[in-house]
């Protein structure tokens, strides 16, 4: 018997806070684990833990297991302070010695931008797709060329749209990264079945099990519009 769910599912602005938990949660995640292996072993798993905080399944889970995370604040408070902290720490070790600040505000400033958690991860992305078996890369060329053929990524990525219609895209990209294991992934039955259902659904699908596929370490990862594409939702939606 198959089970019966609210006609009305959840309302657009919880599906908006859950993706961009999705989204900020796992660049937490990776970012994470790059500054682990590269700056601060503390701060690391201060984001790492953070990141997986922010996962709504996790939040549930505690929710269940644990009567004080019940409490909204409760979560807001310790999850949002675990990961200041961890950003904290991270500062404090790519911050410059007393007797190297020679430099000019500019420099200070440009250091500052290239330690975002987001650049450890396009960093990673960059070293990555560097060590790529030859066949691999090409494999990464080719369908990188071919999404960037598709109607959505023309919509998304080169004219910048943002509109509600392509936030179950970035849903299912956000879950497909999550739950991918080496060179495979999935995206859940109800969100594929939706967007393929949609206007241009065959587009829309096609766009997100290239995005996903992208993403897999084996094949490098995603790079710098992509994450801009997930910054201009999320800088819109939150």
């Amino acid at each position: 018997m198959s089970q019966m769910n609210n006609p009305q599912g959840p309302s657009t602005q919880r599906v908006l806070l859950n993706t961009f938990k999705w989204i900020f949660g796992i660049c937490m995640i990776l970012s994470g684990i790059g500054v682990i292996f590269t700056k601060t072993l503390f701060g690391g798993v201060l984001l790492l833990i953070g990141g997986i905080m922010l996962l709504p399944f996790i939040s549930k889970f505690l929710i269940k297991k644990t009567l004080f995370w019940q409490e909204r604040i409760v979560r807001i408070v310790i999850t949002t302070g675990i990961l200041i902290l961890g950003l904290m720490i991270l500062g404090i070790n790519v911050s410059p010695k007393f007797s190297n600040l020679k430099t000019t505000r500019s420099e200070v400033s440009s250091d500052a931008e290239e330690e975002l958690p987001y650049q450890n991860y396009l960093n990673q992305t960059e070293d990555l797709i560097k060590s790529l078996p030859k066949e691999r890369l090409q494999n990464r060329n080719n369908a990188l060329a071919e999404l960037q053929k598709n109607t959505i990524y023309e919509k998304l990525v080169i004219n910048q749209e943002v509109s509600p219609e392509y936030l179950v895209l970035l849903n299912a990209i956000s879950r497909g990264i999550t739950y991918t294991k080496d060179d495979e992934f999935a995206v859940e039955d109800s969100i594929y079945s939706k967007i393929q259902k949609s206007d241009n659904g065959e587009d829309k699908i096609m766009f997100v099990t290239r995005v996903i596929g992208l993403a897999l370490p084996t094949n490098g990862g995603l790079t710098n519009e992509f994450i801009d594409l997930f910054e201009r939702y999320k800088n819109r939606f939150r």
